[in-house]
């Protein structure tokens, strides 16, 4: 996602591609974004609840592409282990 996105174009890019997250109170979410860990994009995570038949449609485990009605494409996907990094690491990178 670029760089210059913020939460709320995110999710209007979302509501274009799944119409479900348009309707007012049908899915709580959760929308946060990152800088990504290489490259001038952003990582995004949203937790919805529940889950909308569109996002429950996607390859599990796969990574997604899908090109929003503006021609910018986001790579979604649903394997999250808790180990996707969520800051740049800069130059010197340390882990315990």
């Amino acid at each position: 996602m670029p760089s210059t996105w913020r939460e709320d174009g995110l999710l209007q890019a979302l509501q274009k591609i799944d119409h479900s997250l348009g309707r007012q109170g049908a899915h709580k979410y959760q929308l946060s974004l990152y800088p990504a860990c290489y490259g001038l994009t952003q990582t995004a995570l949203l937790n919805l609840c529940p889950s909308t038949e569109y996002f429950q449609q996607l390859n599990a485990n796969d990574f997604n592409y899908v090109r929003t009605p503006d021609g910018v494409d986001l790579v979604i996907d649903s394997h999250f282990y808790d180990l996707t990094p969520l800051n740049s690491s800069g130059d010197e990178a340390v882990a315990e």
